[in-house]
């Protein structure tokens, strides 16, 4: 199984790999030698204990195999373009089982010292996570170095909410045939992605059925299912909105997409933004400017003052959980803390 050895005035934990090889790891006191022993005597037991070739894995190597497989071709490729540019460099020669607190830390003081905003480090820290978490599953680590390393806390932007008078100037102020994607976002709380991907045959009427989306992975442009199971949806319009998208698919969607390019490519980010700026100039809107996908959230909003419940936004938006309903929109909702502070006003009566 295993063994210690005493070597000068350090303690060696030994052991022999698989193939007979020997291996070994020192320690200061003779206390920790035997914890440690103990320990890998419970995992070679149980049959939990990982080969040396394994632990000795680069990291670069190790994170672009656990965190890639099964996403979406965007998401692996942004992950992929965050590992090759920050992490690979500067720690993936370091083998799995020798990452450190310190380690992490150093890698992040790079990342800062290179310009790495913090969203990016906030970012490249949770693929690490997931990469830890993997690692310790597989029995390579047995504690989470990551844990207890901190990073730069990213800027929190404010949404724009605009009001109902900016939206129609913004509207009336955009090309005509990308009007109606000012009033899916406004009045139907679809994402650019789900807009451009429209087709005739996905209104009825009074419904637009989201069933998918653009998918921009690395330049690579393709036509996907939704981000999320949820975002698969069919969103009713109010009357003025469907009709304006009636007229839209009879004057524009000759080839059947409701949406495309000046062009005739896809309408995604790179080509719809100038098109979104030059909208924004005209309609001469207050500061903060306004993005694109503030009109989704405008959209929200305008749902929560008129009294929809949380449930019911969740599921016209499309998000996966209402936990992230809540996250984005919860501090929107009114009167709450003041229905709270009244509940206790009762409380008090009730006690005098």
């Amino acid at each position: 199984m295993a063994w210690i050895e005493k070597r000068g005035s350090r303690y060696l934990v030994c052991w022999r790999e698989d193939d007979g090889r020997r291996s070994s790891k020192s320690f200061v006191t003779k206390a920790e030698a035997k914890e440690h022993k103990n320990e890998l005597e419970l995992q070679i037991g149980r049959r939990l204990y990982v080969g040396k070739d394994v632990r000795r894995e680069p990291f670069g190597t190790y994170v672009m195999g656990v965190v890639t497989p099964n996403l979406k071709p965007s998401t692996r490729y942004a992950y992929e373009k965050l590992m090759q540019k920050w992490v690979v460099p500067t720690i993936g020669d370091i083998p799995v089982a020798d990452l450190t607190q310190r380690v992490f830390r150093h890698l992040f003081l790079s990342m800062a010292d290179a310009g790495a905003s913090a969203a990016t480090q906030a970012k490249v820290k949770v693929i690490l996570s997931k990469s830890m978490n993997q690692a310790i599953t597989e029995g390579i680590l047995h504690r989470n170095p990551l844990r207890g390393v901190e990073v730069a806390k990213a800027p929190h932007r404010e949404v724009r909410i605009l009001t109902t008078e900016e939206v129609a100037t913004v509207h009336d102020h955009m090309r005509p045939r990308y009007r109606a994607a000012v009033t899916l976002a406004a009045y139907g709380g679809l994402r650019l992605g789900e807009i451009a991907a429209l087709r005739r045959e996905h209104t009825y009427g009074h419904i637009v059925m989201v069933r998918q989306a653009l998918v921009n992975a690395g330049g690579k442009i393709t036509v996907d299912v939704p981000k999320s199971r949820s975002s698969v949806r069919n969103v009713s319009l109010p009357r003025a909105a469907w009709l304006e998208l009636a007229e839209h698919a009879m004057a524009y969607s000759h080839d059947g997409w409701l949406f495309r390019s000046v062009h005739g490519g896809w309408l995604q980010g790179g080509t719809f933004l100038p098109i979104w700026r030059e909208a924004l100039e005209g309609a001469k809107l207050e500061d903060p400017q306004p993005r694109f996908h503030d009109l989704r959230h405008t959209h929200a909003s305008w749902l929560i003052e008129r009294g929809a419940h949380p449930k019911e936004i969740q599921e016209r938006m499309g998000h996966g959980s209402i936990s992230i309903t809540m996250d984005v929109y919860g501090h929107l909702f009114p009167g709450s803390d003041e229905k709270l502070a009244l509940l206790l006003e009762d409380a008090e009566e009730v006690r005098g």
